[in-house]
């Protein structure tokens, strides 16, 4: 017992002595050593390291407790001469935190690094910029057997700090401000746990962010790795009518930067946008200076409507907008800042696909070229057809499109196009037009049979009143239908005038062939159809040529049929048919001909869309 309570006395003894002497050490450090006293030494390694003037305005002061240190307050550091910023970086403090039991083994151990109010000014001038250091110079001697003091950094804080970014060639101006980041275990052999956050903005976009990744950097391969990476983003972007579009991103996945390379990838970023649509992305980068970029984007079932009205953009009123609450999309992709190209493009909404191939040659202004194909598609989605249906199946698109802009000044007079379109199969549901044309020949048939003629043209008055009619609905599950055949077009587009020296409909019933222009500026038509029928087994139809013009503005369209010339062809073949068998009294031979052609031509009016089937002094 006396050995151990002496052992005591003296274990006490030497924590006395211990805490004597660091008092002691503690006054000696911070009264005798001053370390305002090395900034002319610090300041001259400075500028003889990197040619720039270190400025320390503020205080140095020594730190000793839990872990010895130095803080340094108001320093600067300058830029290059010939920049218009006098300042590379700023900061309002720095505490330096050193490990004293690593310093007693001989080595320099940072506990921690905490940096407040740092600013760096980035600056390029197409020739040169402000972040590029000359090699440090190697000192004779250096490398070899002698020991040298290992560095071990733990902790790194970075609290309040702004970047700024200027491009004086391209005029970008990009700044992130209130900039936090935290290094809680600072190693360089294993990934380090690393949170981020900061608000990035520039002329016309603002964004609050937050990362949190698992940061490594292969100093051997200078290479990066932000693995397990989640990155939320609150983006607002600001139009050139003053309109804010908000955009909230949420995305993970893993980063891969090659910095000797030039490379970046990106793999399995799984993304969501407004919490209504959902996506995944891989994409890789090279040449940092280039931006060529290669990828693909998944975006499986969303709803486009929700989208646009989470960014505040209404979607159109349309007879079913349902359908876009299913589009789907997926691409792959390459490009540059430049240009784009969409290969293998898929793109779905409702029963409607989508495919093939899009290339922006260039996005300002807008030059793009494309080759599409619709499986199909309902145009009674998109333009009331009083519950009729119109089917356009197997379409294709194909050719170039370019505008100098969007503004009013620039579109849509900037619009330059050349557009082929094929749609094969044209199925109009609701309507039968080969139950319409055989009334049609029965008018013919018995052109001196007034009841048949009569009661062929009421049965085709109740077929197209049903039709036409402004409040009443076509049944398309009726079992009507009428086959339309094949559509070719050519669209053509000049200083925002379009034109289509190619638009002719073929089908088993009727035949159509038009031409003429649309002008998109001053919002006007003037188009010419030629029909024919060749469904009737009468040589009168099958060789009636029916005119039609289709003009005026785009809120007030008129559509005219050339009727009297229509009524003269019929009247002249029934005059014809019947001039040999005239048995009956003088008025059935006069009234029975203008009876029919009148029947007959209101028909067909009623068909292709226009007219009462009289013809009035004006022929229309």
């Amino acid at each position: 017992m006396k050995i151990l309570k002496r052992l005591l006395q003296v274990l006490l003894g030497l924590v006395i002595l211990l805490v004597i002497l660091g008092v002691v050490g503690y006054f000696a450090l911070t009264r005798w050593i001053n370390p305002n006293d090395f900034k002319p030494e610090i300041t001259a390694l400075v500028q003889k390291e990197t040619g720039r003037t270190l400025t320390l305005d503020g205080n140095l002061s020594w730190t000793l407790f839990p872990n010895i240190g130095i803080e340094i307050n108001n320093a600067a550091l300058s830029n290059p001469a010939g920049f218009s910023q006098p300042t590379f970086a700023s900061v309002d403090s720095v505490d330096l935190l050193v490990s004293l039991d690593a310093l007693l083994r001989g080595e320099v151990e940072v506990n921690h690094v905490r940096i407040n109010g740092l600013q760096v000014f980035l600056i390029s001038d197409g020739k040169r910029n402000n972040w590029t250091f000359p090699m440090p110079k190697k000192t004779e001697g250096a490398g070899g057997d002698g020991e040298s003091m290992g560095v071990m950094l733990k902790e790194i804080s970075l609290n309040d700090s702004s970047f700024t970014y200027d491009d004086l060639v391209s005029k970008t101006h990009v700044v992130v401000n209130n900039f936090n980041l935290d290094l809680p275990e600072f190693t360089l052999t294993e990934p380090m746990d690393l949170k981020a956050s900061g608000d990035f903005s520039t002329d016309n976009i603002s964004d609050h962010f937050a990362v949190d990744t698992l940061f490594f950097y292969n100093q051997a391969k200078n290479q990066l790795t932000l693995s397990k990476t989640a990155i939320n983003a609150h983006l607002t972007y600001t139009t050139d009518q003053s309109k804010h579009i908000s955009v909230v991103l949420n995305a993970t996945g893993r980063t891969a930067v090659d910095l000797n390379k030039q490379t970046v990838d990106l793999s399995n970023i799984n993304f969501t946008v407004n919490q209504t649509l959902k996506g995944q992305l891989n994409m890789g980068l090279r040449n940092f200076k280039a931006l060529n970029y290669k990828g693909t984007l998944k975006i499986p079932t969303f709803s486009l409507i929700a989208l646009m009205e989470s960014l505040g953009q209404p979607f159109p009123e349309l007879p079913n907008k349902d359908q876009f609450n299913r589009t789907n999309f997926q691409t792959q992709f390459s490009g540059n800042l430049q240009k784009v190209s969409l290969k293998d493009l898929n793109l779905g909404f409702g029963q409607t696909s989508v495919q093939g191939d899009v290339n922006v040659s260039r996005f300002e202004p807008l030059a793009l070229n494309e080759n599409l194909k619709v499986n199909q598609l309902d145009v009674a989605d998109f333009v009331d057809l009083k519950g009729a249906r119109l089917l356009l199946s197997d379409m294709s698109a194909k050719g170039r499109l370019s505008t100098t802009g969007f503004a009013p000044d620039q579109f849509p007079v900037g619009l330059e196009a050349n557009q082929k379109i094929v749609v094969k199969d044209v199925m109009l549901k609701g309507f039968d037009l080969a139950a319409l044309l055989k009334e049609v020949d029965a008018i013919v048939n018995n052109v001196l049979n007034m009841k048949q003629v009569s009661d062929s043209y009421s049965a085709i008055q109740t077929e197209l009143k049903e039709f036409k009619s402004s409040t009443g609905s076509i049944n398309a599950a009726n079992g009507k239908k009428t086959d339309f055949g094949t559509l070719n077009a050519e669209v053509v587009a000049h200083r925002g005038v379009v034109t289509t020296p190619v638009l002719s409909l073929r089908g088993p019933l009727v035949t159509v062939d038009g031409k003429g222009s649309a002008d998109l500026v001053q919002k006007t038509l003037n188009y010419h159809f030629d029909a024919k029928v060749l469904a009737s087994s009468r040589n009168i139809i099958k060789t009636l040529d029916i005119p039609a013009d289709v003009t005026g503005s785009f809120s007030a369209v008129n559509a005219t049929i050339d009727w009297g010339s229509i009524q003269a062809q019929i009247t002249k073949f029934i005059v014809g048919q019947i001039g040999r068998t005239i048995t009956s009294s003088v008025d059935t031979v006069i009234s029975a001909p203008t009876e029919a052609a009148k029947g007959l031509a209101g028909a067909l009016g009623g068909i292709f869309g226009g007219g009462n089937g009289s013809a009035s002094g004006s022929g229309k």
